[in-house]
């Protein structure tokens, strides 16, 4: 975080839940803290950027950083990586940038998706994927609720493929990857243009919740029943639904 405070926790709660509910325990690093030796204990890594600026010391000039997350993943470790690369001033992608070079995945030129036919709230920014990949992440997923995005572009020997992609109307960025996976020596990969998808608020709409459940089995190599997949999606914490009825209910009272 910009407070150099461990904040993955609070700021990622729908995250923190599901793999709560699948039996793991969560904690938060301050990248100091990320030694080849901590991170051979951990069975998956998690980063987000909603704000470049704060990974510039975590990538300064010698940092290890980058190094020991990409050695982990060789060895058999399992990284998600979400970004934020909206229009906003310090959205620049750092992460991608970072571990995109090694993966042949970069940002895709031409600026935020734009699809008028697929979009939710009535923003042609905020996109609404129905182009999923055969991939084991997009099984039974239809459509998936994005945020404003740049998609990634993927080289011919990356060994990431695109899982959601943007769809082939799109008037900006048609059939770009918004999330890709992929093996990397003996571990797994998956990279995300979009950091809300898995958020409040938007995990509840279309498929997003089933899509964070078929990546985190992916990820984490374990058999998630379609029971619990469901359950998981009906049961959220915390959604429109569930805060308009409780502001209902405050204002009857």
């Amino acid at each position: 975080g910009r407070t150099r405070k461990t904040v993955g926790r609070p700021m990622f709660p729908m995250l923190t839940d599901a793999l709560d509910q699948l039996g793991y325990e969560t904690k938060a690093l301050d990248y100091s803290q990320w030694t080849p030796q901590a991170l051979a204990r951990h069975k998956m890594l998690f980063l987000a950027e909603d704000h470049s600026i704060c990974y510039n010391r975590v990538f300064a000039k010698g940092s290890p950083f980058r190094d020991n997350v990409l050695e982990y993943v060789k060895n058999g470790g399992s990284l998600l990586l979400v970004v934020y690369t909206g229009i906003t001033t310090n959205a620049q992608a750092r992460l991608i940038r970072e571990f995109g070079t090694p993966l042949g995945a970069s940002i895709s030129w031409g600026g935020v998706a734009y699809d008028p036919k697929h979009c939710g709230f009535g923003d042609p920014l905020q996109i609404r994927s129905h182009t999923i990949s055969s991939h084991e992440i997009g099984r039974g997923i239809r459509n998936v609720q994005l945020y404003v995005n740049r998609p990634m572009s993927l080289k011919k020997n990356s060994p990431l493929v695109p899982v959601v992609l943007t769809n082939p109307g799109d008037e900006r960025q048609p059939g770009k990857a918004v999330i890709a996976a992929g093996t990397y020596g003996k571990g797994r990969i998956v990279l995300c243009s979009d950091l809300m998808w898995l958020q409040p608020f938007r995990i509840e709409k279309d498929d997003n919740a089933r899509c964070l459940m078929n990546v985190l089995e992916w990820l984490l190599r374990k058999e998630i029943s379609e029971k619990t997949k469901e359950n998981f999606r009906k049961d959220l914490f915390i959604t429109m639904e569930k805060l308009e009825t409780e502001n209902s209910v405050v204002q009857t009272f």
